[in-house]
């Protein structure tokens, strides 16, 4: 008999998902069945799963609104007080019924229910409203979201700075919350933080940057470390001009911290390379590369390349030595695989000087014939970047062309597709050379 009903629920839940008419057919059955006295918790749980999943029109949103609201307020069970919320928020959102009700419903739990699954229900129920129908959040709304003081909440007016609705969040909401962030619990706080890097300043949210991060440091919470990263990197990003911040804190933490968090801010910091105005100065690198192992000293030089050509040319003549001393190390323990991304981090962002020396050495490992030739032609290439001289040039990228033409001839190699896009680049530099030669006989005639 259980098995039937289940199977009979289950197509109901099914045809209401696709049809009013079925909706309208169904409605006065489950809800005599709802109301009985004699129905078990577990069928009025399975009948809100179905009214969760029709398509209603107002007649029916109307009398499953009516139903929900007595459940909620007769006080059942947990479970059951749960589901009516989901209907209520299904209806409100498919049908735009009975808006200022199903809010106030949705919301006095939230505020006034002292069970915490009907809480946490809640909650998720104002999320899905935010991310679907947005424009149904209410000023007043926003503010008991900003006065609950609960990460989840935060949550909420997070997400709702991301849609069309974001006006809600006045100048005087912003300043609350973020007054609040000293006294939030951690998740809470980085979430009030998110929302203030969307909608402030940067220089309105700096004040709290460093001590948010190392709380989450502190914590060992790697996704909250990356959450406080990201939302200080693209704010940073988002302005115009290079702004002025301090660093330093930064590089601190950079001689202390475990590898994933050494990680995520070598990250930051290399994605904010264009926008910070401070130059890395000496004795942060080689302190900072002083204290590092392998792993973290292969990120840093990553990151040291990446700034490189901002960098004054005392820091630059700095990086320079720091990278080949690192470099040998590397060298000596014989990491191939490291020194050839490092290389390829070099020539990414053309520091020719420090990717010829490692070239150097991995062109002396090279066993293989085919990598060899492929070290070689980026040894040339190299050369002829560095080369002040334009017939110097044009002959190191000739001999760079005729070593990757070698490596791409050859059968059965992964070079032939993977690097494509560098023969290109030669190729394009070549003509471009020949030009600029022909440009200056032109000029000397």
């Amino acid at each position: 008999m259980e098995l039937e009903r289940d199977a009979a629920l289950y197509a109901c839940k099914e045809y209401a998902s696709r049809s009013q008419d079925v909706c309208r057919t169904v409605v006065p059955k489950l809800k005599e069945l709802i109301s009985s006295l004699s129905s078990t918790e577990t069928l009025k749980i399975k009948i809100l799963g179905v009214f969760q999943n029709m398509k209603y029109d107002i007649e029916t949103a109307g009398v499953v609104k009516e139903l929900c609201v007595g459940v909620i307020q007769e006080q059942n069970t947990e479970q059951i007080t749960v589901g009516c919320l989901h209907v209520l928020t299904h209806i409100v959102v498919s049908t735009l019924y009975s808006i200022k009700e199903i809010m106030s419903i949705i919301f006095s739990c939230l505020t006034e229910d002292m069970r915490g699954n009907v809480r946490d229900a809640a909650f998720l129920c104002v999320e899905n409203i935010t991310l679907q129908q947005p424009e149904l959040i209410t000023e007043n709304e926003v503010q008991i979201l900003v006065d609950i003081q609960h990460h989840k909440g935060s949550r909420v007016l997070s997400k709702l700075a991301k849609t069309p609705s974001k006006s809600l969040l006045t100048d005087q909401v912003l300043k609350e919350l973020f007054d609040k962030l000293s006294d939030c619990p951690l998740n809470s706080a980085v979430s009030i933080y998110q929302i203030c890097c969307n909608m402030m300043h940067h220089q309105s949210t700096q004040v709290y940057f460093y001590p948010l991060l190392l709380q989450a440091i502190q914590s060992d919470d790697i996704k909250l470390v990356r959450t406080i990263l990201i939302s200080f990197s693209r704010q940073i990003s988002r302005t115009k001009r290079s702004v002025s911040i301090e660093t330093a804190p930064l590089f601190s933490l950079l001689k202390t911290c475990s590898l994933p968090v050494f990680i995520e801010i070598c990250y930051c910091l290399s994605s904010l390379k264009d926008k910070i105005t401070r130059d890395m100065e000496s004795r942060d690198i080689t302190s900072i590369i002083s204290v590092c192992e392998v792993e973290k000293g292969c990120y840093f030089t990553k990151l040291l390349l990446v700034s490189y050509t901002r960098s004054s040319e005392a820091t630059q003549e700095v990086i320079r030595q720091q990278i080949r001393q690192f470099v040998g190390g590397l060298e000596a323990s014989k990491s191939v695989w490291k020194l050839y991304c490092i290389l390829r981090v070099a020539l990414t962002n053309c520091v020719y000087s420090v990717a010829e020396h490692i070239v150097g050495v991995l062109t002396d490992y090279s066993t293989d014939p085919k990598t060899h030739n492929f070290f070689t032609s980026l040894k040339f290439l190299c050369s002829s970047e560095l080369s002040p001289e334009l017939p110097a040039r044009i002959a190191f990228l000739q001999e760079a062309l005729l070593y990757i033409k070698c490596c791409c001839n050859s059968p059965q190699t992964h070079f032939q597709t993977q690097y494509v896009h560098l023969i290109t680049r030669l190729y394009k530099i070549y003509l471009q050379l020949i030009n600029l030669s022909k440009v200056a006989e032109m000029n000397k005639m």
